[in-house]
């Protein structure tokens, strides 16, 4: 694997609108499909945008997905790193090894591909940072994920990663009856929808009706 990494990426594996990763692995590639717009290697965006429509008669907010996710593929070069989400929890991350190229076999579904080598370790979405797991909730296909380079190299060696932090709790009380306060432990950073979650878990909580 090489040493000098430009940029990280974000790719979702999705193979006939599911998520699959093993034909990634098994060929060694990350790509993605749209086969009918030939080679995009040398198009503008306006030529590919106007294939995507002629193609497959996208518009509006799915065809600017599908723009993006382009740019995004076709700016990645050897030496970058592709983080791969591989399940509900899972991650993978490549390092990209070959530059673009298009597959005319009309039997794959993926025809715009890159080489790349995968690093042996699968990683836990539990075992990044709030601030990369968070990015990966972008609901899109492709992302640029260069801003968090130095976790995802770390990543990718199957190293702890430090930049998770250590959660600070505080408690807090609430007067529930005359003379008795509950005291609850909560992280110094909840977030509104998390005390949204909390507040109906308690409505929740088996309760008493005499």
């Amino acid at each position: 694997m090489g040493s000098s990494i430009r940029s990280a990426w974000l790719l979702r594996p999705y193979i006939d609108e599911k998520l699959s990763i093993e034909t990634f692995k098994e060929l060694e590639i990350v790509g993605i499909g749209w086969g009918s717009t030939g080679s995009c290697k040398d198009l503008t965006k306006t030529q590919l945008r106007n294939k995507l429509i002629e193609k497959y008669s996208l518009n509006g907010v799915k065809l600017g997905n599908a723009i993006l996710c382009f740019e995004i593929f076709l700016k990645m070069k050897v030496g970058d790193l592709v983080l791969v989400p591989s399940g509900i929890d899972e991650i993978d991350i490549a390092e990209v090894s070959g530059d673009y190229y298009f597959d005319d076999d009309e039997k794959n579904t993926i025809n715009h591909k890159k080489k790349v080598s995968w690093f042996p370790e699968t990683r836990s979405r539990n075992q990044l940072s709030n601030e990369l797991r968070d990015r990966l909730k972008i609901r899109k296909l492709a992302a640029d994920l260069s801003e968090h380079i130095e976790e995802i190299n770390i990543l990718s060696t199957g190293k702890p990663n430090p930049h998770i932090k250590p959660y600070e709790f505080k408690y807090v009380e609430y007067p529930l009856r005359p003379n008795l306060n509950v005291s609850i432990k909560i992280p110094n950073d909840m977030t509104e929808k998390e005390a949204m979650r909390l507040s109906r878990f308690f409505r929740d909580l088996y309760f008493d009706k005499k």
